[in-house]
């Protein structure tokens, strides 16, 4: 705020209406939509910056279930004080307002001359409230809703279920593998932000350095047509009809002919990144999709795995190196 600003607010008003907002559990955007003013006014006069005009006082008690005197600490015999919002009024169809000029004299008896206003200008003074309204108490605010409780874990898995079962038994396998991925990657990335790292899932990568490979899971017949193995065979060497080993900057591990299978292609790769420090091995959460495994199923095939194979997020979370 510039330094020409003029104080006219009271921090002790201010202190009552934030009090009062936040017992009702109203931000100050809550408040600003409910009296149409802007937050950095709400801020301004929570803070006793500015004093609000009469309009928007009785707007704000309004709002906050409150008599005025609750707020502003009016009484029926000390009317409120007039903002410089209330000192000017419009005129010419203008946004802006001309000031009401300073009395000579207190009291009611007080009135301009003609002469102290602008040509075409016609003054009018707003009127304080009636005593009646000033002290009657405005309709309350009702309490906000009870927020719903979390369900237990057991309730979730259940809701979970019962969705799947509306289904149609067709669909039911396919929309829990969706889930699956879905859930997987909020876990990711709820973990990602707890430990405040930019690390991004193996799975999403898609530029490689020289030294790196990326590994994927595939069919035995080699057909990468689709996920990671597409993005293996288009980007990073991998060759069609090649189902394991490595190509180019990719190392291929058959994943869709049983688990018993699975166990013996990792082993088989843990052994091959050994003989290989030289090179990053970048592991996608293989067997995690087409395949149906979970990937808590499928992580700890990785154990013993030598510090130059990079594990996805989800194998780390499902199965955290010691």
């Amino acid at each position: 705020m510039g330094s020409g600003s003029k104080k006219t607010g009271d921090e002790e008003v201010g202190r009552r209406i934030a009090e009062r907002r936040t017992r009702l559990q109203m931000s100050r955007d809550d408040l600003a939509r409910e009296i149409g003013a802007s937050y950095a006014l709400v801020a301004q006069i929570e803070t006793g910056w500015r004093m609000p005009s009469y309009e928007k006082q009785l707007l704000i008690a309004k709002a906050l279930g409150a008599r005025l005197d609750e707020l502003f600490g009016a009484t029926d015999d000390e009317p409120l004080s007039l903002t410089e919002d209330d000192r000017h009024f419009p005129f010419d169809g203008s946004a802006g307002g001309v000031p009401w000029p300073e009395p000579a004299q207190s009291g009611p008896a007080f009135a301009p001359a003609a002469s102290a206003f602008p040509l075409g200008a016609i003054p009018v003074r707003r009127a304080a409230a009636p005593a009646s309204a000033r002290s009657a108490p405005l309709p309350s605010v009702p309490p906000p809703p009870t927020p719903t409780p979390r369900p237990t874990f057991d309730e979730a898995v259940e809701r979970a279920a019962a969705a799947l079962r509306d289904l149609p038994p067709s669909r039911r396998l396919d929309a829990l593998a969706r889930l699956q991925l879905s859930v997987t990657r909020e876990v990711v990335d709820d973990e990602r932000r707890r430990l405040g790292s930019d690390r991004q899932p193996s799975g999403w990568i898609t530029d490689l350095k020289p030294n790196e490979v990326f590994v994927f899971g595939s069919s035995a017949d080699g057909r990468h047509g689709a996920g990671a193995a597409r993005t293996a065979f288009e980007r990073f060497g991998a060759e069609w009809g090649e189902g394991s080993g490595h190509h180019g900057q990719s190392y291929a591990i058959v994943t869709m002919s049983g688990l018993g299978v699975l166990r013996d292609q990792v082993a088989e790769f843990v052994r091959y990144a050994a003989r290989h420090l030289e090179l990053r091995f970048l592991v996608t959460p293989i067997g995690t999709g087409t395949a149906g495994y979970r990937a808590d199923e499928i992580a700890y095939l990785f154990e013993g795995a030598p510090a130059n194979v990079v594990l996805p997020m989800e194998f780390e979370i499902a199965a955290p190196r010691t």
